[in-house]
């Protein structure tokens, strides 16, 4: 059972941060101020209100306790999140950073969230490292309580959280967004999966659903660059899925979804374009890295033992294999080579999440092989980070597929 209260709190939540975003354009102070008194309020309200999802309230207000109690000593959140948000902040200016002063800083990076950091800072009248630190533990609140949303069994709940704090670990402290955009992948991958192959849990609510749609996928992509490459993966894998292997015709609707949740952060890369602002990674040196690292088995070891060998990958690869074990076996057996329509349809979910993992950890692996860095330092730096979204779409498939939850079959 679906719990449609809380989705439409997530709907709320989700306008409002894309409302305080596109205020900034407006440069509107007073309303960007009410934005925030009213995320506070229906926060508040979801703790406070009413009996169920005691366990997620919780879970959150931990999360509040750890962001905004810890100190910030990570290289990511401090000099680049929390650093463009106090350019914002201090020259109420969305596109301060075009500037491009400090390049190490990414300046081609999406603002949502340092934007959303100097809000809240801007509502307290106040700068310090602590309080924009508030946004990161709103924007982990907004999918916990999507995501439990569909879980009505408290020992799967209690379970998920313990895992979730696993599998991001140091990054609540830290103000960096991997564990944001992780929670965000986990509702995107959701809400694209509802809609190439559930659409009738939505049936009698399809207003509701498409402002979900386009929140989540909106905001999963303007949180970090590798957001685009993901909803990017997640659509590719369901159109795969559901044309060629399922042989069902696709509604046109969802593109016109997907096209629309894309527009915020098209029209960012584009004035990132005229502003001469790039990707580090893009670098004319490109191919020449890749082939003089492809040939080097030493470094395929390195890329797959940092982005593998870790807390946040290998548990959740280990946990997904051995509970999943019968259901990978079936579907990698000849039935499936026989396109047998009944056993593909009764595995959807797990093709989806094997069709997601697999195209985006071969993506990042192939962005390691060409960096223009050296390999062992950005791998040090950003493998276990990069390949959190993967871990806690595992971790969930398998939680929610204990029992008898037919969610994700």
């Amino acid at each position: 059972m679906i719990n449609l209260k809380n989705l439409y709190l997530c709907v709320i939540l989700n306008f409002l941060i894309l409302f305080n975003y596109y205020l900034f354009f407006l440069n509107i102070d007073i309303l960007k101020i009410t934005f925030i008194l009213f995320i506070f309020i229906i926060i508040i309200f979801y703790i406070f209100s009413y009996k169920e999802d005691f366990i997620s309230k919780i879970f959150i207000l931990i999360i509040f306790f750890i962001c905004i109690g810890s100190p910030l000593n990570d290289w990511d959140g401090k000099y680049i999140w929390i650093f463009h948000a106090k350019r914002i902040f201090y020259n109420n200016n969305l596109y301060i950073q075009l500037d491009n002063y400090m390049p190490s800083t990414h300046n081609d990076y999406p603002v949502l969230i340092p934007s959303l950091s100097a809000s809240f800072a801007n509502f307290f009248h106040i700068w310090n490292d602590n309080i924009p630190k508030i946004s990161s533990a709103v924007m982990v609140s907004i999918p916990i309580i999507f995501i439990n949303s569909f879980i009505e069994n408290k020992l799967k709940k209690i379970i998920l959280c313990c895992f979730f704090l696993w599998v991001t670990e140091k990054t609540f402290l830290s103000a960096s967004v991997d564990d944001i955009l992780s929670f965000y992948t986990l509702c995107s991958f959701l809400v694209i999966y509802f809609l190439f192959f559930k659409e009738e849990y939505f049936k009698k609510n399809k207003k509701l659903f498409f402002c979900l749609s386009y929140t989540l996928i909106t905001l999963t992509t303007l949180i970090k660059n590798e957001g685009l490459v993901i909803i990017a993966i997640l659509i590719l894998s369901a159109s795969i899925i559901k044309r060629f292997i399922l042989n069902q015709k696709i509604n046109s609707s969802i593109y016109l979804v997907f096209f629309l949740s894309l527009f915020p952060i098209l029209v960012w890369k584009f004035i990132c374009y005229k502003a001469g602002i790039y990707n580090d990674i893009i670098s004319a040196d490109n191919v020449k890295n890749i082939t003089h690292r492809f040939l080097d088995l030493r470094n395929h070891w390195n890329i797959f033992n940092y982005m593998t060998l870790n807390k946040s990958l290998l548990l959740p690869i280990l946990l997904f294999v051995a509970i999943n074990f019968n259901k990978l076996r079936i579907t990698s057996s000849k039935e499936l080579f026989l396109i047998n329509k009944k056993k593909l349809k009764e595995s959807v979910g797990l093709l989806y999440v094997i069709f997601f993992s697999s195209l985006y950890y071969l993506v990042i692996y192939f962005i390691y092989l060409l960096t223009p860095n050296d390999l062992i330092w950005h791998l040090s730096t950003s493998a276990y980070r990069v390949v959190m979204p993967i871990g806690i779409i595992l971790i969930f498939y398998t939680i929610i597929n204990m029992g008898k939850n037919k969610l994700l079959r």
